[in-house]
């Protein structure tokens, strides 16, 4: 058996390079979208030389996003797009010109009126067929216009456009089967929830109703009008399959059958315009999409592209008006999709883009087809994807979501490809209630929760383990997916080792409870429709009443922001789990909805799945040793997850062991990482010697903070006495690249910490780290703070001469626009203050001797105003430095607690509060705190002491000067 070989998971999970790609009418020019990672773009190929040549680009963080395109006509593309500056959907003109060298430009004219184009009118180049609501959202009045670009662009439609010469009675929405010579119009009666379906064709002097359906039963997908009096139409109405039928206008029934599948339902038909002879069909055979010809020239072309696309499914998706070059979509389960321009005549394929260039086709599994009896002897189509090479002996077994009207395709799917690389197999079972294979089996599954359609996945289980061998089975799924995994774990515990169960639903009764009891959106109804009726046995197929039967390790995934499985199902679910104490794990994602948004929670998710299923089932790692950089990739990415980054639920301990695990394979900002645990105290024990041993690591891999975090340790003497020679080393070797370091090396020229004080020296390397950082530059504010922290210090601590006052002031200039250092302070009120649960200060009792407790806030409120009060220097920045002093006291790291400088700055005047808290148990210390504000110059402009005391201590003063007796 060979290893498997993973898929880097950002390789898989990302957005396809290629949104889509159209032919021009004429098939001159092939104009192709796409994705770069910070713009996308328009490519324009001219077929005949296949020289390509950017013609128009949009950067994500300037102007606008690219949604898609078409070909209006020869030389015009249509775009649709989103401003950075607006979420609504807007469309643009692109004239397509020429320089005199023959290089294509363009420039993007947005549309300005409001509505839509309903047909581009090829024989009338220039003038779109344009619908525009004349009335209200609720109440559509749609009318029809003739119109040429420049009044669209100009929203001139109402004054300069032509109006359509038959208007179509209170139009919903308008569709063309040919130009503007076969409409077809949809009309909504909101109050009687019913559906009109007009048409009109060429010769008619009115529109006519084609049928009339409520919304519920609407099926009825026109595909053209036959002649005046007849359309085809897809329906299943009068049959179990959906086929292809002619429908008779007159009478309002369905009659001839066009073309019907014998096991399939039809997804799609195209009905030649000019001749009105059916051309092609489509359907899903085994999950694959197949596109059936009908005209002998067509049939020919579909073999020439069988011959020159084997084992691949296709469309075509464009064709020249000579119709000898087409543009072939080409795809299936390990090709995520490529265009190629196809010569028919010559059979002869060029590929002009593809979806996913980068990905390695032979890394890719081809999912293969199976086909199973159910317990009812009807036919259950399943695709099975096996690992390329190196099966570790896991069957995962995925049921789709819905799971009424939803099916499995043969399509490329990144989560499948993710698992298989990583040696899984993966089974999707398209069990009853899947869309595709007819109406009687899909109808069978309504109401089926837990009943007949888990039965047909273990129909089809339990074929699969009898014929492969497989060490463990899983069951992993999304939405329904979810909630069938685990009713199977708990229907068959002997099969089941895991269960990965994502955004799904748990308590059947709740989803009608949680309803409105009036129904306004007809959610309730909607949910009757796959789930059945509110009734007494949902309990019993519910997970969360029949969570003690669940006996396999369960990974619960849910999202924050689901509208259609709300968190409180899987809520509900985790904390009767936990009541149980069932091996339970979860991941609620705080930005995700009904799935994810982005694909950074994609990459995160799936490693977790991975990692989740190999610790349950006790597997190696799926990697070789010369994958190491995927192993650790792995660690790092679940840890940053689950670490501080706010994507979950905050998971100290976990994080800490995956942050090992990468560190141990010398990754060093997870030692690092590491480190800090040890060094907070948090997911492990305080243990500053185990911290500086990870800093070290980290520090010996080249990661500067481990270098910065081992300076301060053995600066504060806290993992040795106080060493500040070590300090200064490891300080140094940060400075290379560390503009923090540089600083306290300045600082210790300074106060003479681990070298020779020298204040010069001390001043000349803050100048040359302010000149480095600051000039010319965007502040960077913690670094900002941390500077004037060490001028604030240096000010208050050492006896500095008047050039050394003007040089640290120019220094605060530069770093906060600061140009005034003086100011006229007014006390308002000092005293204890409360803080809410917001963080905000209230102000409680004009007192000074506070009683030392665990939440104790105290200080002053003060005005701060310009002084000399002069109109100049109105809004000007303010500068004064801050101190305050406290008892001496051991923080949680064993270091004394030196007093806090700092520099406090306003611009213009006004009102500020100066407040401490007593918010760590450290921090719990007797005495003396003293707030301090001066000028530069050493001017004292405000001073206040607080006495922190027990209150026992206040009580017995007050006893002690005769004010206890007030009490």
């Amino acid at each position: 058996m060979g290893f498997s070989k993973p898929i880097p998971p950002e390789d898989l999970f990302r957005s396809n390079d290629i949104n889509t790609a159209a032919l021009s009418p004429g098939g001159e020019y092939l104009a192709i979208f796409k994705y770069e990672e910070d713009r996308t773009l328009i490519d324009l190929t001219f077929t005949d030389s296949m020289i390509q040549h950017e013609i128009i680009s949009f950067p994500y963080d300037k102007t606008a996003r690219l949604l898609d395109l078409e070909w209006l006509d020869a030389t015009t593309i249509l775009i649709d797009y989103k401003h950075k500056s607006s979420k609504d959907r807007r469309q643009a003109i692109l004239p397509i010109k020429f320089k005199d060298d023959g290089t294509p430009y363009t420039k993007a004219k947005r549309i300005w009126a409001k509505g839509y184009i309903v047909d581009n009118l090829i024989d009338k180049p220039g003038t779109v067929l344009f619908a525009q609501n004349d009335g209200s959202s609720s109440k559509p009045e749609v009318k029809l216009y003739y119109a040429d670009y420049k009044t669209l662009m100009d929203n001139k439609v109402a004054e300069n456009a032509k109006l359509f010469p038959i208007q179509a009675p209170s139009a919903f929405m308008i569709f063309s089967s040919h130009s503007d010579k076969e409409l077809l119009s949809v009309s909504v009666d909101f109050e009687e929830e019913s559906v009109y379906i007009y048409y009109l064709t060429e010769g008619m002097k009115e529109w006519q109703v084609a049928t009339t359906v409520d919304q519920e039963s609407f099926n009825f997908n026109p595909i053209g009008i036959l002649d005046e009096h007849t359309l085809a139409v897809l329906s299943n109405d009068e049959s179990d399959l959906t086929g292809l039928y002619k429908y008779d206008l007159k009478t309002k029934n369905l009659g001839e059958l066009i073309y019907a599948h014998p096991k399939y339902d039809l997804l799609g038909a195209k009905i030649n315009p000019k001749t009105k002879l059916l051309e092609t069909v489509a359907y899903l055979d085994h999950g694959q999409l197949v596109t059936k010809f009908f005209s002998k020239t067509q049939v020919d072309t579909k073999a020439k592209l069988d011959r020159a696309f084997p084992n691949q499914q296709l469309a075509i998706v464009g064709e020249g008006k000579d119709s000898q070059n087409a543009l072939v979509f080409v795809f299936s389960s390990d090709n995520p999709g490529q265009y190629y321009l196809f010569d028919k005549k010559n059979s002869k394929a060029e590929l002009v883009g593809e979806l996913r260039g980068d990905l390695d086709k032979n890394s890719l599994s081809e999912a293969q087809n199976l086909t199973v009896l159910n317990n009812e002897g009807q036919e259950l189509e399943s695709i099975l994807t096996r690992p390329k090479e190196g099966s570790n002996g896991v069957l995962i077994v995925n049921p789709h979501g819905g799971p009424i009207g939803v099916r499995d395709a043969q399509y490329f799917d990144r989560q499948i490809q993710f698992l298989t690389s990583r040696g899984y197999t993966v089974l999707q079972v398209n069990f009853r209630g899947s869309e595709g294979f007819g109406k009687k089996f899909l109808e069978a599954g309504i109401a089926q929760f837990g009943k007949a359609i888990e039965e047909d996945i273990s129909s089809v289980v339990d074929h699969v383990i009898k014929t492969d061998s497989y060490q463990h089975v899983c069951a992993m799924g999304t939405s329904y997916g979810g909630y069938s995994s685990v009713m199977l774990a708990i229907k068959h515990p002997d099969v089941y080792d895991c269960v990965i169960a994502a955004f799904g639903v748990y308590d059947l009764p709740l989803i009608f409870n949680s309803r409105n009891i009036d129904d306004v959106d007809g959610s309730i109804e909607s949910y009757e429709q796959i789930l059945g009726r509110m009734r007494k046995e949902l309990w019993d197929y519910s997970p969360l009443y029949q969570a003690d039967k669940l006996e396999a390790p369960t990974l619960l995934i849910a999202g924050y922001e689901d509208e259609i499985a709300p968190i409180e199902q899987s809520n509900r679910f985790k904390m009767r789990l936990e009541q149980l104490n069932k091996p339970l794990e979860t991941l609620f994602y705080k930005k995700s909805g009904h799935g994810h948004h982005r694909w950074y929670d994609d990459i995160h998710h799936n490693l977790y799945v991975d990692d989740f299923i190999r610790r349950t089932l006790g597997l190696p790692p799926a990697y070789t040793e010369d994958q190491q950089e995927l192993l650790i990739d792995q660690y790092k990415r679940i840890a940053d997850g689950l670490d501080a980054n706010g994507l979950v639920d905050r998971r100290g301990k976990l994080a800490m062991k995956n942050y090992k695990l990468a560190g141990k394979l010398g990754h060093a900002r997870s030692q690092f990482n590491v480190a800090s645990f040890y060094h907070r105290g948090e997911a492990a024990d305080k243990d500053l010697n185990e911290a500086a041993r990870w800093y070290k690591l980290a520090a010996e891999n080249d990661y500067n903070n481990g270098n910065i975090r081992l300076a301060h340790l053995h600066r504060r003497g806290v993992i040795d006495s106080a060493s500040h020679e070590k300090a200064i080393e490891y300080f140094k070797k940060a400075a290379t690249e560390n503009s923090s370091a540089k600083l306290y090396l300045a600082r210790a020229y300074c106060f003479g910490e681990g070298v020779v004080q020298d204040i010069p020296q001390c001043f000349e390397k803050l100048s040359t780290l302010v000149d480095e950082e600051f000039e010319g530059k965007k502040f960077d504010k913690p670094l900002a703070n941390a500077v004037h922290e060490v001028m604030s210090e240096i000010s208050w601590r050492l006896p500095l001469d008047s050039q050394q006052i003007s040089h640290l002031k120019d220094m605060l200039e530069e770093t906060s626009d600061a140009t005034l250092f003086t100011a006229e302070i007014e006390e308002e009120e000092t005293g204890l203050y409360l803080k809410d649960s917001n963080g905000y200060y209230s102000f409680e009792d004009s007192v000074t001797t506070i009683p030392l407790e665990k939440g104790a806030s105290f200080g002053t409120k003060l005005k701060v105003s310009i002084y000399p009060r002069i109109s100049k220097y109105y809004g000007k920045m303010i500068a004064l430095k801050a101190r305050w002093t406290n008892p001496i006291a051991v923080d949680e790291d064993g270091a004394e607690n030196p007093p806090y400088h700092y520099i406090h700055f306003t611009r213009g005047s006004g009102t500020f509060h100066f407040i401490r808290e007593i918010d760590q148990d450290w921090k719990m210390v007797p005495g003396k705190w003293t707030l301090e504000l001066a000028t530069f110059d050493g001017e004292t402009v405000f001073k206040q002491e607080f006495d922190l005391q027990p209150e026992s201590v206040i009580r017995k003063r007050k006893e002690e000067s005769g004010l206890g007796s007030l009490f």
